[in-house]
């Protein structure tokens, strides 16, 4: 843990972020759902052979979600990215059609996109490549914010407004925020494997916290932690067996440990290098067994959570799917066994780390919001979390678990929200600090008037003891019994003066 710890610090700082493995990119998301937005919001989650598009609307007693889900043909996968998001622009305008969304609504929209992209602003990323079978041509290197917005104004879409751009990591977070105010974490364990946090601005170096917010959510991408050779400790020859035949080599150590891309072949090679050295079945195999990919995550997590004593759902895997009809009963035990352990690694693996975020903030009480297959689908991996980590806490603390419900796509939506919501509260600090200025100049104004009255009052006092002082002097007999005619129009002014300087003082 402590090693995580050190890489996510690197990563933090601007000095040591260009060579730290754990990149913590800030998200520019400083404002999450407070749990009473009203109105309607749109999201649009991309990053697969399928995209979303859906609409919260959101009332005082419930937020109410609709989505459509719009395939993507092979030949948009590898065109110009042009037709991929004019593709996406047309979706969009049908969903609002569909709708019912006149044009004299504004809708902000929350943009979720699914792969690696250099994030410099809240709704602007370059997207640095391509991965799960895309390879749109004209688009690595630009903005796609930027392209989103010119394809929806080809298709004359004028009333939606592209607030934010985040990843599904940010959108669990941002979800699950939504019903719980105490939700600080998020983490993705499916395919792969990522996290976000709220982090204290101040802490991020490579941010300009130029709305100087105090918290800024801030990605990890930890998926990458060890492929500078700081978990090598902790890997296993068929860990390496893995990596040496992934796409990937080398790199998202973290990841291949965990993460549900992974997780059957590493089940497999453990069971290839147990029959081959004659530990199970005889020594006996097949070339189902020996061949990579034959066994998925999804038949390592049902052979998993069969009911315990239950052998026969290993036992058909065993002969039907590994063509292994001389498996005994102990052999299926011992594939149950090897199944429990890839699983229960993989779960206290992301224990260590999500109790490394919750060590870093001072939250307490703290809500994981967590999504992915791998967690949504074993039975068994969330009551494995929370056996784990409050033991790795350095202190204890108030903590939850919690599913984020549909957390790409309401994620974005729910930060589009947010920014409405702040953008509102903005406008409203501004109204107030200009009528505070008007009245501070007001009351500078009846300031200078009084000084301007006093200074006079101050004048006319001393042409009046100026005067006396003359009078003193070159008085006569005559002028000595009744008051000269200047001193007389001296006093009429002081009169006037000061019931001039009463009077306003009374009004003011």
């Amino acid at each position: 843990m402590l090693r995580l710890e050190n890489a996510i610090s690197k990563g933090l700082k601007k000095e040591t972020h260009p060579k730290s493995v754990v990149k913590c990119y800030p998200t520019h998301v400083q404002d999450l759902p407070e749990g009473d937005e009203t109105g309607k919001y749109l999201g649009v989650d991309f990053g697969g052979s399928k995209f979303r598009v859906l609409m919260i609307n959101c009332t005082k007693e419930e937020c109410q979600t609709l989505s459509e889900i719009y395939p993507i043909a092979q030949s948009l996968l590898n065109g110009p990215g042009v037709e991929m998001f004019d593709y996406v622009a047309q979706c969009l305008a049908d969903f609002v059609k569909k709708q019912h969304i006149t044009e004299e609504e504004t809708l902000e929209l929350g943009l979720t996109f699914g792969f690696s992209v250099n994030q410099t602003g809240l709704a602007e990323g370059v997207l640095e490549k391509w991965s799960k079978g895309f390879n749109c041509g004209g688009v690595v290197g630009r903005d796609v914010v930027t392209m989103l917005r010119e394809a929806m104004d080809r298709q004359e879409i004028k009333n939606i407004k592209i607030v934010a751009l985040l990843n599904d990591s940010t959108g669990c977070l941002v979800s699950c925020s939504h019903e719980h105010q105490d939700c600080k974490i998020g983490v993705i364990i499916g395919t792969g494997f990522n996290a976000c946090y709220v982090e204290e601005s101040e802490n991020v170096t490579t941010f300009s916290n130029v709305n100087n917010k105090p918290f800024v959510i801030v990605n990890t991408e930890w998926g990458a932690f060890g492929q500078d050779g700081t978990l090598d400790f902790l890997l296993t020859e068929f860990d390496w067996t893995v990596d040496e035949t992934s796409e990937n080599k080398f790199y998202h150590i973290y990841e291949k440990m965990v993460a549900g891309f992974y997780w059957g072949e590493l089940v497999r090679v453990i069971m290839e290098k147990l029959t081959r050295e004659g530990l199970i079945l005889n020594g006996k195999g097949s070339k189902q067994l020996f061949t990579p990919g034959m066994i998925t995550t999804e038949d390592a997590i049902t052979v998993e959570t069969s009911a315990r004593g239950d052998l026969s759902i290993c036992q058909k895997f065993l002969y039907d799917r590994l063509a292994l009809p001389h498996a005994a009963a102990q052999d299926c035990i011992d594939f149950h066994y090897v199944c429990s352990l890839v699983a229960i690694r993989s779960a206290h693996l992301v224990a260590a780390g999500i109790a490394c975020l919750i060590n870093r903030t001072s939250f307490n009480p703290i809500t994981v919001g967590l999504d992915g297959s791998l967690y949504r689908n074993h039975p068994l991996y969330h009551n494995r979390l929370m056996a784990k980590i409050p033991k790795l806490l350095k202190s204890p603390k108030e903590l939850k678990l919690v599913l984020a419900q549909d957390g790409s796509g309401r994620g974005a939506a729910f930060v589009s929200a947010a920014f409405a919501r702040e953008l509102i509260r903005e406008q409203e600090r501004k109204r107030l600090q200009e009528i505070e200025e008007a009245l501070e100049r007001e009351r500078q104004r009846i300031e200078e008037e009084r000084r301007k009255e006093e200074e006079e009052l101050e004048r006319i006092k001393d042409e009046i003891r100026n005067a006396r002082k003359f009078r003193f002097i070159c008085a006569s007999d005559s002028s000595s019994e009744s008051e000269s005619e200047s001193e007389v129009v001296l006093k009429v002014k002081v009169t006037a003066a000061v019931t001039m300087i009463v009077s306003r003082s009374n009004s003011d």
